[in-house]
């Protein structure tokens, strides 16, 4: 084919006049950047002068504007309306996030670059925090990137650990890129192309500062919500923890005289609500059996002379969960009145999550469980029902109740050999007592979570056990009202 090599020039002149490499310009030939060379034999071939001025362009973009080549390509021909374009492109590609003279940063170099660990980059890469791209064989870090990882530094830095940043980022990339990818689409469909170039660059440009002022502005009030219902949550906790406890019983299988066995005296004055004599009863006990009803004591002790008392008893024999659920049922409740009677918010939320450390030692529902078992679930369940909605544990303690609720139902539980009075009371007084109760917890948590038909029915089932005007049936009808007023 023969050629006009007038204004034409072979790749070795072009890459020379233009500052790169000839296999740079086969790459933008193939990317469609400047125009094919003419071929004037199989390996002669000429190339319009006028490429070197798009070859400037190419790289001024890639170099001052950071814009990709995809980007570029639909740039270069737009003549007079160049420079709009270009804002265009970098209002689309939020390049003022980033300094103009940033560079990409190789994977050998990212660490050192940021003054953060390899393992924790590569992490951040592996969640679609960052998004290195490959280029001749070699992984490269762009400027936002490198940006979102010192980001993660500092906030290494402030003592905040790597793994709940980056569960924080992820919930907040997944909801950010959804609401992005709506936003793009909202703004193409209603202003893109009504408009001028520049005025869509100042509506998104000027848009992103208020929107970014919004969206922090969301944030807050959101956590502030959050905050306010936590508390209010809290507040409620003690009234609440009040229906937990199912003594003093009415005692119509109690003996005519007191029993002399320890744990039986402190039974029998417990039911009949001599609380102060059943805590003395378990103090005075040899020390041998005053391990075995450790949890028996704590509980006497916390309902006498309160959490710091029962505190004290808890750090010395239980300083840790153990795997004995009544144990760790009886340290539970002890944390939890002492967050209750803690001011603020932190220092409650801070032992309150030291309760729930107890509780998580206690296992599941099995299907016919002894009373202990049953005792320390029946903690669990209640008490993670009616925590803060923050801490999420009223679907787990839902759960529990739902299947104690069936073992009552189903009489699968199994009472353990006693004297008769004892299970008797047991049988006949206790075990409805903690139905019942169960039944109220359950309610209140149904309603908290807007199922106001099953909270209606275990309200029914409250009154059914405890008669209608009890005040079980008035706290759990009040809760369930409580919650539906401020639905």
């Amino acid at each position: 084919m023969k050629a006009d090599k007038k204004n034409m020039l072979r790749i070795s002149e072009l890459a020379q006049k233009a500052g790169v490499s000839p296999a740079t310009i086969k790459h933008y030939v193939n990317e469609g950047l400047i125009p094919k060379p003419v071929k004037t034999g199989k390996t002669m071939a000429y190339y319009d002068e006028s490429s070197i001025d798009r070859i400037h362009r190419i790289k001024k973009l890639q170099k001052e504007k950071f814009l990709p080549l995809e980007v570029i390509r639909r740039m270069i021909d737009s003549g007079d309306t160049f420079e709009d374009d270009v804002n265009f492109g970098k209002a689309i590609f939020k390049q003022s996030l980033v300094s103009e003279k940033a560079r990409p940063v190789p994977e050998s170099k990212i660490e050192r670059r940021c003054g953060y660990p390899l393992d924790h980059i590569l992490a951040l890469a592996e969640e679609g925090v960052v998004r290195p791209y490959i280029k001749d064989g070699v992984r490269y870090y762009d400027p936002i990137d490198v940006k979102i990882i010192e980001v993660m530094r500092r906030r290494g830095e402030m003592g905040i650990p790597f793994d709940h940043s980056l569960s924080t980022v992820r919930i907040y990339r997944e909801a950010i890129e959804k609401a992005v990818d709506a936003d793009v689409k909202l703004f193409t469909r209603s202003i893109l192309g009504d408009v001028s170039t520049r005025e869509a660059v100042k509506l998104m440009t000027e848009g992103d500062e208020t929107l970014d002022a919004l969206i922090s502005l969301f944030r807050g009030r959101k956590a502030r919500t959050i905050s306010q219902n936590a508390i209010r949550s809290l507040d409620e906790i003690p009234g609440d923890l009040v229906f937990l406890n199912v003594l003093p019983l009415e005692g119509k299988e109690l003996p005519d005289e007191a029993p002399t066995e320890t744990f039986a005296l402190a039974a029998y004055l417990a039911i009949k609500g001599d609380g102060q004599g059943a805590a003395k009863t378990l103090a005075s006990a040899a020390a041998k059996e005053k391990k075995r009803l450790m949890p028996a004591l704590i509980a006497s002790v916390l309902a006498m002379d309160g959490a710091r008392a029962a505190e004290a008893l808890v750090e010395e024999h239980i300083p840790n969960p153990t795997a004995r659920g009544l144990f760790n049922a009886a340290a539970a409740l002890t944390y939890i009145f002492r967050a209750l009677e803690s001011p603020g918010f932190s220092e409650p939320i801070f032992l309150t999550k030291k309760a729930m450390r107890y509780l998580g030692r206690i296992g599941q529902v099995p299907a016919r469980p002894d009373l202990s078992e049953l005792a320390a679930l029946y903690v669990k369940g209640g008490v993670f029902s009616i925590l803060p909605d923050v801490l999420e544990s009223t679907r787990p303690g839902v759960e529990i109740l739902e299947a104690i609720s069936e073992l009552f139902q189903t009489g699968s539980i199994i009472v353990p050999e006693m004297e008769a009075w004892m299970r008797r009371e047991i049988e006949f007084e206790l075990l409805p007592a903690m139905e019942a109760r169960t039944s109220a917890f359950l309610a209140k948590a149904y309603s908290r979570m807007g199922d106001k038909a099953r909270a209606s029915e275990k309200i029914t089932r409250v009154a059914e056990l405890s008669g209608p005007d009890s005040e079980l049936v008035k706290w759990a009808r009040a809760a369930s009202a409580s919650h539906g007023r401020a639905d």
